[in-house]
């Protein structure tokens, strides 16, 4: 025989459900975050000061450049 759930019974579990995984993909941004920010840090210790100001000036122009059009 199957079990009656009420309605109430059913988004009480699905809004459970769904903060479990929200809260999962929230610590899964997070840590992915963290990566690219630790391999960001990596690359500016290594990178010289001439190779990140014309990288910088690229970055720069063309974030200018769209903004005018």
């Amino acid at each position: 025989m199957q079990r009656k759930c009420s309605v109430r019974s059913l988004v009480r579990w699905n809004k459970k459900k769904l903060l479990k995984e929200l809260k999962e993909e929230r610590r899964r941004n997070r840590a992915s975050n963290l990566r690219f920010i630790d391999l960001h840090v990596a690359w500016l210790k290594s990178t010289s000061n001439k190779e990140w100001s014309k990288r910088r000036k690229l970055l720069v122009d063309s974030l200018y450049r769209a903004n005018r059009h």
